[in-house]
């Protein structure tokens, strides 16, 4: 094994014994975004929903819309992701 994978294992091995690592990364994710959306006094169905907004107003080419949605949701500390797949967004951390 090479050192990578050694210091690999032994950082599992660690994070173990301390109780990190015990769940997906993107479970892990999804927890703390609910974990700050709480501490904002935010909802994720409230915080999809102006997502879904923007969405449809860049689909119809509303780019004003689009960027005063992209705005609001970063200054409620809201990241938003566009990829092929579509619009991601997390909580700013």
């Amino acid at each position: 094994a090479n050192s990578c994978q050694v210091f690999l294992a032994s950082l599992r091995r660690t994070g173990q014994l301390m109780g990190l690592f015990q769940e997906p990364p993107q479970e892990f994710l999804l927890k703390m975004d609910d974990f700050l959306l709480r501490e904002k006094s935010l909802e994720r169905a409230a915080i999809q929903s102006k997502v879904d907004d923007r969405i449809s107003a860049r689909k119809a080419k509303d780019f004003k819309k689009s960027d005063e949605i992209r705005d609001e949701l970063a200054a409620l500390g809201i990241e938003l992701r566009d990829g092929p797949d579509g619009t991601d967004w997390e909580v700013r951390k």
